[in-house]
């Protein structure tokens, strides 16, 4: 299958949380939150899932930096339509362009009210196994229906355990902050679906470590079984 590339990009605490229960955390420095940007900048798209809008409530644009003309395309995943009509990403629907991917299989609720806002709703399969929507058939949208050539995935934890676990993923991007969470108060990088159906650990190839404001990011990219 001819996919668009996919990047992985997250701000983790040093124990590996990059939220906590009760909310966001924010862990990007200024500094970081510019590199974010500048490689929101460089991408066709930017997916989330709908927990992040939910809790986060992200615009999903480019700022903090002189931005180009024309925005990535905003990408969400959330099966039943139930994100919240006036979220940041909704109400900015005319000047930055949404599609959300729901899942064929399920009523969605609020149809004709993204539809009258003019947001692209696309059903798609759920994966058998896990009842995730299927990822394959999204990369083949994004590629085939939005000339998606680069996709940057923000998160949150299930959608990005997702995208490994099934190795779609080219290159990854972890801002680590200098802060401790704890297990009981956070939610981690990694769901346990991913390592419960794991029969190796996940190896990974560092490829950079640098200093961003006064936390350490490094870029990796995923190692093939054989080369483990």
């Amino acid at each position: 299958m001819k996919r668009p590339k996919v990047i992985i990009n997250v701000a983790s605490s040093l124990d590996g949380f990059i939220a906590s229960n009760k909310g966001a955390l924010h862990l990007s420095s200024r500094e970081d939150l510019e590199r974010v940007h500048s490689l929101r900048s460089s991408v066709d798209a930017i997916l989330v899932g709908k927990n992040t809008v939910i809790i986060d409530n992200p615009l999903l644009t480019v700022r903090y930096i002189t931005s180009r003309k024309k925005h990535p395309l905003r990408v969400i995943l959330d099966s039943k339509g139930s994100i919240p009509i006036d979220s940041k990403v909704i109400k900015e629907q005319k000047k930055y362009p949404t599609v959300i991917f729901v899942s064929r299989t399920h009523p969605i609720e609020k149809r004709d009210e993204f539809n009258n806002l003019g947001v692209t709703i696309i059903p798609v399969g759920e994966e058998e196994k896990t009842n995730f929507l299927d990822l394959i058939q999204i990369l083949e949208h994004l590629k085939n229906d939005f000339n998606v050539k680069t996709l940057l995935v923000e998160g949150g934890s299930t959608i990005i355990s997702q995208f490994i676990q099934r190795r779609l993923v080219d290159k990854m991007f972890i801002y680590f902050a200098p802060i401790l969470v704890g297990h009981l108060g956070g939610i981690p990088l990694l769901r346990d679906e991913l390592k419960n159906t794991l029969k190796k650990t996940l190896s990974v190839k560092i490829t950079q470590t640098k200093r961003v404001g006064e936390g350490i990011l490094v870029s990796m990219t995923l190692l093939d079984e054989e080369k483990k």
